[in-house]
C-alpha cells in the first residue's frame, strides 16, 4: 500500500478497518457578539448590521461633542469679560466701599468668573452675603444695647441727636464709629457734658441724683437740655450720666 493519501485508495488502519470521521463541532455565537446581529440560521455574524449600527453610533456621539461644545460656549459667553467685571448689587445696609474692598468680594469675582457664572449668579450670593452681615451686624447691636439698660433707645437717640448738631460730616462719621457699642455710647454721653461751656465735673453731685428714679431721668433724656447743642444745659447731662454710673441696670 502507498503511502501517499490521494493515492484513490481508502485510507486502512492496521488490521484493515476503515477509520471513523469525527464531525465538526456547532459554531455558537460569541458572547461579545449581540444576539441581534447574530444569524442563528447560519451561525453568522450580521456584519452589515452591526457596521450600520456602529455608524449610527458615531454620528450621535459627534452630535453629543457639537452639543457640548454649544453648550460650553453659551455658558462662557454668559460671564464679564473679567472677574473685577462682576458688578455689586446695591445695599443700603452696607458701607459698599468696604463691600468693594473686602477680600472676600475679590476671591468670589474670581471664583465666579472661573465657573462662568452670569451677572445674576454672582448677585444673588452677594446679597447672600450681605444678608448675612445685616443679620450679624443686628445681633451685635441687640447685646450692646442691652448693656445700656432698659432705656438704650432713649439714650441712644439722645446722643444721635447731639452728635448731628455738634459735629459736621467728616466729625460725625468718626463720632459713628466709636458708638458700635456700650462703651461707646457711655463715652459719648461723658463728653456731652465735658464739651459744655467751662467743662462739667461728671463725678461731682453723685449723692443728689440718687434719689431720682429712672422714670425722671428718661424725661431728663427726652428734653432738649439734654441733647440740644444749642440748648444743652451741663447739669442735666451730668445729672444723667451719674445716675446711669450709679444706678447701672435699674429702673
Amino acid at each position: 500500500m502507498s503511502d501517499s493519501l490521494i493515492d484513490g485508495g481508502e485510507p486502512q488502519v492496521e488490521g484493515g478497518a476503515t477509520p471513523e470521521v469525527t464531525p465538526s463541532a456547532t459554531v455558537t455565537r460569541p458572547d461579545f457578539i449581540p444576539e441581534k446581529f447574530w444569524n442563528a440560521e447560519t451561525n453568522e455574524v450580521r456584519v452589515e448590521g452591526l457596521a450600520k449600527s456602529y455608524a449610527e453610533m458615531e454620528k450621535a456621539r459627534g452630535n453629543v461633542e457639537g452639543l457640548r461644545e454649544q453648550w460650553e460656549s453659551e455658558r462662557l459667553a454668559s460671564r464679564p469679560e473679567t472677574p473685577d467685571a462682576y458688578a455689586l448689587p446695591t445695599n443700603e445696609a452696607l458701607d459698599m466701599d468696604a463691600l468693594a474692598a473686602s477680600p472676600i468680594v475679590s476671591l468670589w469675582r474670581k471664583a465666579a468668573h472661573e465657573a462662568a457664572l452670569p451677572q445674576e449668579a454672582f448677585e444673588r450670593v452677594i446679597n447672600e452675603y450681605a444678608q448675612a452681615e445685616v443679620d450679624s451686624m443686628a445681633a451685635r447691636q441687640a447685646v450692646e444695647l442691652q448693656k445700656l439698660g432698659e432705656n438704650a433707645n432713649d439714650r441712644t437717640t439722645a446722643v444721635r441727636l447731639w452728635a448731628e448738631k455738634t459735629f459736621k460730616d467728616g466729625e460725625l462719621f468718626a463720632v459713628q464709629r466709636i458708638a458700635t457699642d456700650a462703651e461707646g455710647i457711655q463715652a459719648l454721653e461723658r463728653i456731652m457734658g465735658a464739651l459744655s461751656e467751662g467743662g462739667v465735673d461728671l463725678g461731682a453731685g453723685e449723692g443728689a441724683v440718687q434719689d431720682e428714679s429712672y422714670q425722671d431721668i428718661q424725661k431728663l433724656m427726652q428734653s432738649k437740655e439734654y441733647y440740644d447743642s444749642s440748648r444743652r444745659d451741663p447739669k442735666v447731662v451730668a445729672r444723667v450720666e451719674n445716675w446711669f454710673k450709679n444706678n447701672a441696670g435699674k429702673k
